[in-house]
C-alpha cells in the first residue's frame, strides 16, 4: 500500500478529525488559518464558501490543494507495506491498536466484508468521484473481528520494539502513533493472520469502504491495490451509545402509560442516576417530574432477531411508538441525539429549562451485537453506536 504522511515538522499541523468529531465553525477557522491541515483538501468549501460540495469546481479545488501539499514538501510518499496503528487515552490510560492494510474490493462484493449499516448509492457515488479527483483516500475504514494470540503477540512486539514513524497529539491529548513494516516476510506473515480471521466487520466507515470498492473495481484494481483498512482486535474497539432527546410539551402520566403498555418499571432517586451502571435490556427515562429505570427483559422472545434485541430497538418499539407517537428516528423533528458520554446532569438541565422535555439513556452496544447483526445480513437503527478510535484525516493517505 502505497501511501502519504506529514513530513517531519508538519507532524501537528497536517491531520485533524473531521465534521463528525469537530464543530464545523471550529473547521472553517482550521482551514483558514492553517495552510497545511488536510481539511482543506476533504472540503475546500471551508475556504470558499461560493463552492458547492460534490461539484467540478469542488473536486477540482481539493485535488489542488492536495497537490499543493504534496509540492510544498509537506507530505511524504512512502513505499509499499503495513503499518501499526495506536492511540493512547490518557482518561484511562489505555493503548488502542490495530493493523493497517489494504483488503480487497473483491472481499467487499463477496460479503467477506460484513455490515451493519445501509449505504446511499449517491453518497457513494459522491464518494466515488472524490477518489478519481485526488487518486488517494484520507483515512482508512475501521474492521474489527476477534484477533488471534499470535496476531496479538506480533501487535505488542512490534509496538515495543520499533519508534514510531509518526506521532501526533490531537485536541483531546490522544497521542496517535504510526509504526511501519516494510519486510516482505513480516507482514505476508501479517497479512495471513488477518485472513485466517474469517469476515472482518465494518466498524466504521461503510459508504467509505463502498465507495473505495467501486473505484477500485472500476481500474480493475480490486486486488492489487485494495482498501486502506484499520483492522482492530474487537475487544479493543470502545464502543459509546447515543442519549435519545424528545420535545413533546403535552402532559403525560407516565406511570400510567407505562403499565398500560405492560412495561416493568422503577422510580430512581436522581442522586443515583450518575452511579449507576445501566445494563443490558433496559433504559433510563428522565422527566420533569421524575426519573425511571425501564426493564425490557419481559419483552425478549426466542424469536428475536438480533436488531429487534437490541436496546434501542425495544425503546422504539415499546416507548417512543406508544408514548409519543414517534415512529421514525430518521426522519421525526422531535427527536434528537448526544453522544453517550454526555454526563446524565446535562440532559437534567435540559429538562430543567425545556429545552427538552424527556430523555433517554440505553447502555453500549456490544460489538458482538453489532456482529449478531451483521451476520443476519440486518442493519442497526439510526445512532445506535459510537465507535472509537476515531481516526484523523490527513494522518495516513493511502496513494492508488
Amino acid at each position: 500500500m502505497r501511501s502519504l504522511i506529514a513530513t517531519s515538522g508538519f507532524e501537528k499541523e497536517v491531520s485533524t478529525y473531521g465534521s463528525g468529531k469537530l464543530p464545523e465553525s471550529d473547521l472553517i477557522a482550521l482551514a483558514n488559518s492553517n495552510p497545511n491541515s488536510f481539511i482543506r483538501v476533504v472540503k475546500p468549501q471551508f475556504l470558499n464558501s461560493a463552492i458547492e460540495q460534490g461539484t467540478a469546481e469542488f473536486l477540482s479545488a481539493s485535488r489542488e490543494n492536495l497537490m499543493e501539499l504534496i509540492h510544498r514538501g509537506v507530505l511524504q510518499s512512502l513505499p509499499n507495506g503495513i503499518f501499526l496503528y495506536s492511540q493512547f487515552l490518557p482518561e484511562s490510560q489505555k493503548t488502542l491498536m490495530g493493523w493497517v492494510v489494504a483488503v480487497s474490493a473483491d472481499s467487499y462484493f463477496s460479503g467477506h466484508i460484513k455490515k451493519h449499516e445501509n449505504t446511499l448509492e449517491g453518497k457513494e457515488n459522491r464518494l466515488v468521484d472524490h477518489l478519481e479527483a485526488l487518486d488517494s483516500m484520507a483515512e482508512p475504514v475501521l474492521l474489527a473481528n476477534e484477533f488471534t494470540s499470535e496476531l496479538i503477540e506480533l501487535m505488542n512486539a512490534e509496538y515495543k520494539k520499533s519508534s514510531p514513524l509518526l506521532s501526533v497529539i490531537d485536541i483531546y491529548g490522544h497521542v496517535h502513533e504510526l509504526r511501519s513494516i516494510f519486510d516482505e516476510t513480516a507482514y505476508g506473515r501479517i497479512l495471513k493472520l488477518i485472513d485466517d480471521m474469517g469476515s472482518l466487520y465494518i466498524a466504521d466507515g461503510h459508504h467509505r469502504f463502498a465507495a473505495a470498492s467501486k473505484y477500485l473495481k472500476k481500474h480493475d484494481w480490486d486486488s492489487s491495490k485494495g482498501v486502506m483498512s484499520l483492522v482492530m482486535n474487537q475487544q479493543d474497539l470502545a464502543i459509546k451509545s447515543f442519549h435519545r432527546l424528545i420535545q413533546f410539551p403535552d402532559k403525560l402520566d407516565v406511570e400510567m402509560l407505562m403499565q398500560k403498555i405492560n412495561l416493568d418499571f422503577e422510580s430512581i432517586e436522581f442522586s443515583d442516576l450518575e452511579k449507576h451502571s445501566i445494563k443490558r435490556n433496559e433504559t433510563i427515562m428522565l422527566t420533569k417530574d421524575g426519573d425511571f429505570r425501564i426493564d425490557f427483559t419481559n419483552k425478549l422472545s426466542n424469536k428475536s432477531s438480533a436488531v429487534d434485541e437490541l436496546e434501542v430497538t425495544m425503546l422504539e418499539s415499546y416507548v417512543l411508538g406508544p408514548m409519543f407517537n414517534l415512529f421514525d428516528s430518521k426522519t421525526d423533528s422531535r427527536i434528537s441525539f448526544l453522544r453517550g458520554d454526555t454526563p446524565i446532569h446535562l440532559l437534567k438541565g435540559k429538562i430543567s429549562t425545556g429545552e427538552i422535555d424527556y430523555a433517554f439513556v440505553l447502555p453500549a452496544s456490544t460489538f458482538e451485537q453489532v456482529m449478531q447483526v451483521a451476520d443476519q445480513g440486518l442493519t442497526m437503527p439510526p445512532k445506535s453506536t459510537w465507535i472509537e478510535p476515531k481516526l484523523m484525516t490527513g494522518f495516513l493517505v493511502q496513494q492508488f
